[in-house]
């Protein structure tokens, strides 16, 4: 697969989410150069009010939830990719290959054509 090499990791402040490679020097979000982001979502300006006393850039818990899924993808990817193989080598999976029952493998079978970018 060619995705972007190192371990991936999420960079939340001043009103952004970012996922970025963590072979990147010393570079976070706030350099601004979204061009390097795996993932990059901008907040939102949250003026001041009688509950908040200062303006500020808030970020949506969705984004943020988001850049640590994304996050999480190289490692879950690995980790399925051995879990398939496992499954292939074991006499339980050869038994249980086009029966019923094999919904487990199937959806990692599933799960990783999408990952990189195959029809099943």
């Amino acid at each position: 697969m060619g995705y972007t090499k190192g371990e991936w990791k999420v960079d939340i402040r001043v009103g952004i989410a970012c996922v970025y490679a963590d072979n990147e020097e010393d570079w976070r979000c706030l350099d601004g150069l979204r061009d390097r982001c795996i993932y990059w979502a901008h907040g939102e300006w949250v003026l001041n009010n009688d509950d908040e006393p200062f303006s500020h850039w808030e970020v949506n818990p969705e984004y943020i939830a988001n850049a640590h899924l994304i996050a999480a993808a190289p490692a879950m990817h690995e980790a399925l990719t051995m879990a398939k193989e496992v499954m292939e080598i074991s006499e339980v999976s050869y038994a249980m290959k086009g029966q019923v029952g094999t919904e487990p493998y199937q959806a990692i079978v599933a799960a990783l054509a999408k990952a990189e970018g195959k029809e099943i």
